[in-house]
């Protein structure tokens, strides 16, 4: 992917991460993301001159260990 495609959906910092209230702040994005994959979202091609159905995926996420473990925790309760 080239940086105008790229970026960042929000950083939490190490000493003051959220804990086991992570999914207050995923919670919404992962909503989202799970409609931007199923139902998409109807764009308009200026080029093209006509509407196309846009989706979206998560590709990967860069975390530390703590992190992975609180995001593989979520995902067992969540199913996420």
């Amino acid at each position: 992917m080239t940086r105008p495609f790229m970026f960042l959906i929000m950083m939490i910092p190490g000493p003051k991460n959220p804990g086991k209230k992570l999914d207050v702040f995923l919670r919404p994005l992962i909503d989202e993301l799970k409609n931007l994959w199923s139902v998409g979202v109807e764009i308009y091609d200026v080029y093209k001159k006509k509407n196309f159905q846009l989706r979206a995926a998560l590709m990967w996420t860069i975390s530390d260990f703590p992190t992975y473990g609180m995001l593989f925790v979520l995902s067992l309760l969540y199913g996420a």
